[in-house]
């Protein structure tokens, strides 16, 4: 029983494994294809909508010392 359940957990691991490759082989493919102005011009029109939507407003639970990476928590549309 101890095998099986091992030999299941092994094989869940390295689908994921194989899906994250994916997954990131295809946003590589994605962004490689991008020219370098629309990227940062995406990136920026991110955060300045972050910004404009008051989401960065300085909470006493945030510890300002660690940089907000959480630039487009939503998805694409």
């Amino acid at each position: 029983m101890t095998n099986t359940i091992e030999q299941k957990r092994k094989e869940a691991v390295a689908d994921l494994l194989k899906d994250m490759k994916k997954t990131a082989a295809d946003m590589r493919t994605l962004i490689v294809g991008m020219p370098p102005e629309e990227l940062l011009g995406y990136i920026y029109a991110q955060r300045l909508m972050k910004n404009m939507a008051g989401i960065e407003q300085p909470s006493e639970e945030h510890d300002s010392s660690v940089p907000d990476d959480s630039i487009n928590e939503r998805g694409c549309s």
